[in-house]
């Protein structure tokens, strides 16, 4: 089976109409097809921090899979053979991820007929059905400001709330990695990133203190957080009130 690389304009030409989640929200790093444009997949940068953030050097994340009705072409085979022309393409690559939706019906048989590891679920995620169509509900937030139900409603009352499921995640390891040791490297720190975004201002402004301090769990409160500083003992401002207030009581 031959595989075409193709452009991202391409690409969400076809997707667009055919692919439930339409086209690609901002620009991929891979989109592959077979000749006859019966298979496309599309390949992008991680969008989910826990793989922004791993010890990983180049995770690369399958966003989109679609498969014409009625094509004689199985989607695991398809996929396969992309999957080797993407070790071409990016040989420092040393995993593919991807989800399966339950919500639209997907179980990722497909991914394991292609030699995907299951990984566990993922974050249910709403969507926003709108009269151009179905939208995420990060592009929703950067259209209104806001990630709020009720606030998203009351600025678009012609918006129908689609409930979030969660996702099932799926890792495909390259480079001799195994699916044990990227599930490993991936969750390892899980914990401490979800309070650094959580807590970070502006969203990701923390990231980057990572590797120079690594996570360590909260004198006060006992959760793991990341450090600004190699002597900061506390998650929070907060935390360090109530432990000074904690030591001046003993």
């Amino acid at each position: 089976m031959r595989i075409d690389q193709i452009t991202a304009d391409e690409a969400d030409a076809i997707l667009t109409g055919q692919h439930y989640l339409g086209p690609v929200e901002y620009p991929p790093r891979f989109a592959l097809a077979t000749p006859g444009r019966e298979c496309v997949a599309v390949f992008g940068h991680p969008i989910a921090a826990a793989f922004k953030t791993a010890a990983l050097s180049d995770p690369v994340e399958l966003v989109r899979l679609w498969r014409r009705e009625g094509a004689t072409i199985r989607t695991d085979h398809f996929l396969h053979r992309a999957i080797r022309m993407l070790r071409t393409l990016a040989p420092e690559c040393d995993c593919v991820f991807t989800y399966a939706d339950p919500g639209a019906g997907h179980t990722g048989a497909t991914y394991r007929g292609c030699g995907f590891s299951f990984a566990g679920q993922g974050r249910a995620v709403d969507r926003w059905q709108t009269a151009d169509g179905i939208i995420s509900a990060a592009r929703a937030y950067r259209l209104l400001g806001t990630k709020s139900r009720a606030r998203t409603l009351a600025l678009r009352p012609d918006w129908q709330l689609i409930e979030g499921v969660a996702k099932l995640l799926f890792i495909y390891p390259l480079r001799g990695l195994s699916a044990k040791e990227v599930i490993a490297r991936v969750g390892e720190k899980s914990e401490a990133r979800r309070a650094m975004f959580s807590r970070a201002h502006a969203g990701f402004a923390v990231h980057v203190y990572q590797d120079k301090f690594p996570p360590r769990k909260c004198a006060y409160c006992g959760e793991l957080f990341l450090a600004k500083r190699s002597d900061a003992r506390t998650c929070s401002a907060s935390c360090r009130t109530m432990l000074s207030r904690k030591r001046q009581a003993a």
